[in-house]
């Protein structure tokens, strides 16, 4: 590369040529030029600029319990003075007659006949979602449960109410047959509760 640069100094990089430029200067015994000192670029470096890491904090909404009003329970519901059954009211009788009294007699004979029991299906989701909203609320309030049997007792006494003429039993009055009317509703509902010998028996309160 020397030979080549001494004939054609341009036939080598321009990279090499101050090399050999001073190679060839002490070679002859000449001053060495020093090379030229490049500084390196200064690169400007910007200042850094504080990060401040900001946390979101969550919103939380302040919401005000509201405590549930305490029903009044059945017993101490205001008593109604329309309703109050009248302890002095007396059954009324009427004495069978005609094609009611042959009725009756049938129905006596009756009595000694097998009879066979019917069963009806009857939808009873409407049933079966009352309970569950009573529980739901009673579960809410003061505590309790009610059952079917709660529910159909119910609806009897109702259904008593609105069709009085369901309300009649048979009766023989002085030897005579009768249709007794009586003045109040009186329900009786079995109840399995548990004796103190341990056996179960059943107890019909009536109501």
């Amino acid at each position: 590369m020397y030979g080549q640069w001494l004939v054609n100094p341009d036939s080598v990089d321009k990279e090499w040529q101050p090399i050999l430029e001073r190679y060839h200067q002490i070679k002859l015994g000449q001053p060495v030029t020093p090379a030229p000192v490049v500084s390196a670029p200064v690169v400007s470096t910007p200042p850094a600029v504080e990060t401040t890491q900001t946390v979101s904090v969550p919103l939380v909404a302040k919401t005000t319990r509201v405590e549930p009003k305490p029903q009044p329970i059945p017993a101490q519901a205001p008593a109604n003075s329309a309703t109050e059954v009248s302890e002095e009211a007396e059954d009324q009788i009427n004495i069978l007659k005609g094609m009611s009294k042959t009725l009756a007699a049938n129905m006596d004979a009756s009595l000694s006949i097998p009879t066979a029991t019917s069963v009806r299906a009857i939808p009873a989701k409407l049933l079966i979602d009352n309970r569950i909203v009573i529980n739901s609320h009673l579960g809410r309030t003061r505590g309790g449960k009610v059952s079917f049997t709660h529910i159909i007792g119910y609806a009897i006494i109702r259904a008593l109410k609105e069709f009085p003429s369901q309300n009649f039993y048979y009766e023989e009055v002085d030897g005579k047959p009768a249709a007794v009317s009586p003045a109040n509703i009186n329900f009786g509902l079995a109840i399995d509760i548990p004796k103190p010998d341990g056996t179960r028996a059943l107890l019909v309160p009536n109501i």
